[in-house]
Protein backbone atom coordinates (compact mmCIF):
# COMPACT_ATOMS: atom_id res chain seq x y z
CA UNK A 1 0.00 0.00 0.00
CA UNK A 2 0.94 3.52 -0.48
CA UNK A 3 -0.17 6.39 1.58
CA UNK A 4 -0.07 10.07 0.30
CA UNK A 5 0.13 12.25 3.19
CA UNK A 6 -0.82 15.82 2.87
CA UNK A 7 -0.82 18.36 5.69
CA UNK A 8 -2.64 21.65 4.64
CA UNK A 9 -3.26 25.26 6.32
CA UNK A 10 -5.74 27.90 5.04
CA UNK A 11 -5.77 26.78 1.49
CA UNK A 12 -8.88 24.80 1.05
CA UNK A 13 -9.64 25.23 -2.81
CA UNK A 14 -6.33 24.05 -3.29
CA UNK A 15 -6.51 21.20 -1.24
CA UNK A 16 -9.61 20.70 -3.51
CA UNK A 17 -7.66 20.42 -6.60
CA UNK A 18 -4.66 18.47 -4.65
CA UNK A 19 -7.63 15.84 -3.55
CA UNK A 20 -9.38 15.88 -6.99
CA UNK A 21 -6.66 14.80 -9.11
CA UNK A 22 -6.29 11.78 -6.77
CA UNK A 23 -9.26 10.47 -7.35
CA UNK A 24 -8.57 8.32 -10.74
CA UNK A 25 -5.70 6.90 -9.31
CA UNK A 26 -6.72 6.18 -6.25
CA UNK A 27 -9.47 4.35 -7.49
CA UNK A 28 -7.66 2.50 -10.22
CA UNK A 29 -4.78 1.16 -7.05
CA UNK A 30 -7.88 0.18 -4.57
CA UNK A 31 -7.06 -1.17 -1.44
CA UNK A 32 -3.27 -0.41 -2.54
CA UNK A 33 -3.99 3.04 -1.83
CA UNK A 34 -4.77 5.65 1.09
CA UNK A 35 -4.59 9.45 1.88
CA UNK A 36 -4.19 10.48 4.66
CA UNK A 37 -5.03 14.30 5.03
CA UNK A 38 -4.21 16.60 8.47
CA UNK A 39 -5.28 20.26 8.67
CA UNK A 40 -2.79 21.37 10.79
CA UNK A 41 -5.42 23.81 12.55
CA UNK A 42 -6.92 25.75 9.69
CA UNK A 43 -9.48 28.58 11.24
CA UNK A 44 -12.86 28.33 10.18
CA UNK A 45 -14.94 24.94 8.32
CA UNK A 46 -14.15 25.59 4.75
CA UNK A 47 -11.06 23.18 5.18
CA UNK A 48 -13.29 20.89 7.53
CA UNK A 49 -15.79 20.94 4.94
CA UNK A 50 -13.17 19.75 1.99
CA UNK A 51 -11.91 17.08 3.67
CA UNK A 52 -15.45 15.48 4.60
CA UNK A 53 -16.81 16.38 0.70
CA UNK A 54 -13.51 13.99 -0.33
CA UNK A 55 -14.10 11.36 2.30
CA UNK A 56 -16.90 9.69 0.13
CA UNK A 57 -14.66 10.01 -3.08
CA UNK A 58 -11.55 8.48 -2.02
CA UNK A 59 -9.84 6.40 0.57
CA UNK A 60 -9.45 8.98 3.28
CA UNK A 61 -8.25 9.09 6.47
CA UNK A 62 -8.72 12.77 8.63
CA UNK A 63 -5.74 13.25 10.87
CA UNK A 64 -6.47 16.87 11.44
CA UNK A 65 -5.76 18.33 14.71
CA UNK A 66 -7.45 21.84 16.41
CA UNK A 67 -4.20 23.56 16.63
CA UNK A 68 -1.46 25.10 14.36
CA UNK A 69 1.86 22.98 15.40
CA UNK A 70 4.15 23.24 11.91
CA UNK A 71 4.73 21.71 8.96
CA UNK A 72 6.84 19.03 10.30
CA UNK A 73 4.41 17.86 13.32
CA UNK A 74 1.72 17.72 10.51
CA UNK A 75 3.94 15.01 8.76
CA UNK A 76 4.38 13.34 11.63
CA UNK A 77 1.35 12.89 12.26
CA UNK A 78 0.34 11.89 9.39
CA UNK A 79 2.66 8.91 8.71
CA UNK A 80 2.03 7.87 12.19
CA UNK A 81 -1.38 7.65 11.13
CA UNK A 82 -0.61 5.89 7.67
CA UNK A 83 -0.77 2.39 7.55
CA UNK A 84 1.11 2.26 4.09
CA UNK A 85 4.64 0.52 3.22
CA UNK A 86 5.08 3.69 0.72
CA UNK A 87 4.77 7.30 2.30
CA UNK A 88 3.82 10.10 -0.25
CA UNK A 89 4.44 13.28 0.54
CA UNK A 90 2.47 15.54 -1.34
CA UNK A 91 1.68 19.71 -0.65
CA UNK A 92 -1.57 20.68 -0.56
CA UNK A 93 -1.00 23.04 -3.28
CA UNK A 94 0.16 20.16 -5.98
CA UNK A 95 -2.17 18.56 -8.56
CA UNK A 96 -0.79 15.55 -9.74
CA UNK A 97 -1.43 14.55 -13.62
CA UNK A 98 -3.08 11.41 -14.25
CA UNK A 99 -0.48 8.72 -13.71
CA UNK A 100 1.63 10.05 -11.17
CA UNK A 101 0.48 8.07 -8.43
CA UNK A 102 0.76 4.72 -9.81
CA UNK A 103 4.14 5.58 -11.15
CA UNK A 104 5.34 5.85 -7.61
CA UNK A 105 3.68 2.53 -6.63
CA UNK A 106 5.33 1.02 -9.60
CA UNK A 107 8.87 2.77 -8.49
CA UNK A 108 8.91 1.18 -5.56
CA UNK A 109 7.57 -1.77 -6.36
CA UNK A 110 10.54 -2.05 -8.62
CA UNK A 111 13.28 -0.47 -6.22
CA UNK A 112 12.27 0.66 -2.99
CA UNK A 113 14.12 4.21 -2.73
CA UNK A 114 13.51 7.76 -2.31
CA UNK A 115 11.83 8.41 -4.94
CA UNK A 116 11.48 12.38 -5.97
CA UNK A 117 8.63 12.99 -8.45
CA UNK A 118 8.54 16.08 -10.99
CA UNK A 119 7.30 19.95 -9.94
CA UNK A 120 6.11 22.59 -12.81
CA UNK A 121 4.29 25.53 -12.18
CA UNK A 122 0.82 25.08 -13.62
CA UNK A 123 0.18 26.66 -16.82
CA UNK A 124 -2.80 28.94 -15.54
CA UNK A 125 -0.57 30.99 -12.97
CA UNK A 126 2.48 31.45 -15.16
CA UNK A 127 2.92 35.01 -15.69
CA UNK A 128 6.11 36.18 -15.14
CA UNK A 129 9.67 35.20 -15.22
CA UNK A 130 10.23 34.03 -11.80
CA UNK A 131 8.37 31.04 -13.06
CA UNK A 132 10.66 30.36 -15.89
CA UNK A 133 13.63 30.12 -13.34
CA UNK A 134 11.85 28.29 -10.60
CA UNK A 135 10.87 25.33 -13.57
CA UNK A 136 14.84 24.96 -13.97
CA UNK A 137 15.85 23.98 -10.28
CA UNK A 138 16.47 21.00 -8.69
CA UNK A 139 15.75 18.23 -10.39
CA UNK A 140 14.90 19.66 -13.74
CA UNK A 141 18.95 20.30 -14.01
CA UNK A 142 19.32 15.97 -13.83
CA UNK A 143 20.61 15.00 -17.42
CA UNK A 144 18.79 11.16 -18.59
CA UNK A 145 20.18 8.47 -15.59
CA UNK A 146 21.49 10.86 -13.31
CA UNK A 147 20.20 10.21 -9.35
CA UNK A 148 19.54 13.25 -7.36
CA UNK A 149 21.66 14.35 -4.53
CA UNK A 150 19.47 14.25 -0.97
CA UNK A 151 19.53 18.40 -1.18
CA UNK A 152 17.27 18.28 -3.75
CA UNK A 153 14.31 16.53 -2.13
CA UNK A 154 10.86 18.56 -1.75
CA UNK A 155 8.23 17.59 0.23
CA UNK A 156 5.93 18.45 -2.70
CA UNK A 157 6.09 15.34 -4.37
CA UNK A 158 8.11 12.54 -2.73
CA UNK A 159 7.87 8.76 -2.03
CA UNK A 160 9.57 7.23 0.62
CA UNK A 161 9.21 3.94 2.15
CA UNK A 162 8.32 3.82 5.55
CA UNK A 163 10.74 1.47 7.20
CA UNK A 164 13.36 4.64 6.56
CA UNK A 165 11.66 6.88 7.98
CA UNK A 166 10.70 4.86 10.92
CA UNK A 167 14.64 4.54 11.11
CA UNK A 168 15.14 8.21 11.67
CA UNK A 169 12.00 8.89 13.61
CA UNK A 170 10.72 11.06 10.42
CA UNK A 171 11.24 15.00 11.09
CA UNK A 172 13.01 16.63 13.18
CA UNK A 173 9.62 19.14 14.82
CA UNK A 174 12.22 21.84 16.24
CA UNK A 175 11.68 23.12 12.86
CA UNK A 176 8.04 24.99 13.80
CA UNK A 177 8.01 27.56 10.85
CA UNK A 178 8.26 27.13 6.98
CA UNK A 179 11.35 26.34 5.55
CA UNK A 180 14.33 23.43 5.14
CA UNK A 181 12.64 20.63 7.22
CA UNK A 182 12.34 18.67 4.06
CA UNK A 183 16.16 19.34 3.05
CA UNK A 184 17.36 18.32 6.66
CA UNK A 185 15.39 14.93 6.40
CA UNK A 186 17.11 14.14 3.65
CA UNK A 187 20.51 14.34 4.56
CA UNK A 188 19.41 12.33 7.64
CA UNK A 189 17.80 9.47 5.19
CA UNK A 190 21.08 9.39 3.51
CA UNK A 191 23.28 9.35 6.70
CA UNK A 192 21.57 7.42 9.21
CA UNK A 193 19.00 4.77 7.16
CA UNK A 194 21.14 4.68 3.77
CA UNK A 195 18.35 5.90 1.63
CA UNK A 196 19.36 5.59 -2.51
CA UNK A 197 17.39 8.79 -3.93
CA UNK A 198 16.19 8.87 -7.42
CA UNK A 199 14.47 10.68 -9.76
CA UNK A 200 10.59 9.71 -11.13
CA UNK A 201 10.24 12.27 -14.28
CA UNK A 202 6.97 10.10 -15.06
CA UNK A 203 5.25 11.47 -11.69
CA UNK A 204 4.28 14.78 -12.44
CA UNK A 205 2.71 17.62 -10.05
CA UNK A 206 1.39 21.14 -11.23
CA UNK A 207 2.23 23.65 -8.15
CA UNK A 208 -1.05 25.52 -8.12
CA UNK A 209 0.39 28.28 -5.68
CA UNK A 210 0.59 31.79 -6.86
CA UNK A 211 3.33 33.71 -5.70
CA UNK A 212 4.44 37.51 -6.08
CA UNK A 213 8.47 38.26 -6.23
CA UNK A 214 7.89 39.57 -3.10
CA UNK A 215 6.02 36.62 -1.40
CA UNK A 216 8.60 34.50 -2.62
CA UNK A 217 11.43 36.37 -1.18
CA UNK A 218 9.67 36.36 1.74
CA UNK A 219 9.49 32.57 1.90
CA UNK A 220 12.97 32.77 1.44
CA UNK A 221 13.68 35.16 4.29
CA UNK A 222 12.26 32.74 6.79
CA UNK A 223 13.76 29.82 5.69
CA UNK A 224 16.65 31.59 6.92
Amino acid sequence: MISVVIPTFRKPEMLRQTLAALEADAGALGPDCEVVVVDDGSPGEETGGVIREFSSRLPLVDASYPENRGRARARNRGWHAARGRWILFLDDDIRMRPGALSAHVAAQREREAVWMGRVVTAPEISDSILFDYLDTRGTAKLVAGQHPPARYLLTQNVSIPRAALERIDGFDEDFGTYGFEDMELAFRLEDEAGAEFRYLESAVGEHVHHHSLDEYLDKKRTCG
